[in-house]
């Protein structure tokens, strides 16, 4: 427990809690190993969970295994992803691979709605995260 509890002090949407709030969350959330070159998140699919990289490197792809597939980027340890379908309830925007074997620490759709409803921390967190997201995406499609 504790490991998780240190791992989320480090992660952006969650740094800002007090330590029994990360306890709770450490509660609820669950491990998940995935070896390299495993899907983690297919395009299209209902989103259930989000996701932490505790360990290992991931890459996220638009249109995964089809022409014209863009690589959208790569995630390093202590990100989080899949929030978005968790919050506007659409199907996955795009397919998450491990380009490497790598841990994660999950948390399903009931108990981040909760933890959004009852800690306006983790809702500006996500915003500011969202905004940082948009911002590079910006970034990128501006040198194309």
């Amino acid at each position: 427990m504790k490991e998780r509890i240190d791992t989320l002090k480090k992660v952006p949407l969650f740094r800002t809690l007090p330590e029994r709030s990360l306890g709770i969350i450490a509660g609820l959330v669950a491990e998940e190993r995935i070896e390299d070159g495993e899907e983690v998140i297919r395009e299209g699919t209902e989103a259930d969970r989000l996701y932490i990289l505790v360990e290992g490197q991931v890459q996220v792809v638009k249109n995964y295994l089809q022409d014209g597939a863009t690589a959208l980027g790569i995630f390093e340890p202590i990100s989080v992803f899949g929030e978005i379908g968790l919050i506007d309830r659409e199907m996955r925007s795009a397919t998450v691979i491990t380009i490497e074997r790598s841990r994660f620490l999950t948390l399903d759709r009931e108990a981040f709605r909760i933890l959004l409803q009852n800690n306006l921390e983790i809702c500006h967190a996500l915003l500011v995260e969202m905004c940082a997201r948009l911002r590079q995406a910006n970034e990128i499609a501006a040198t194309r």
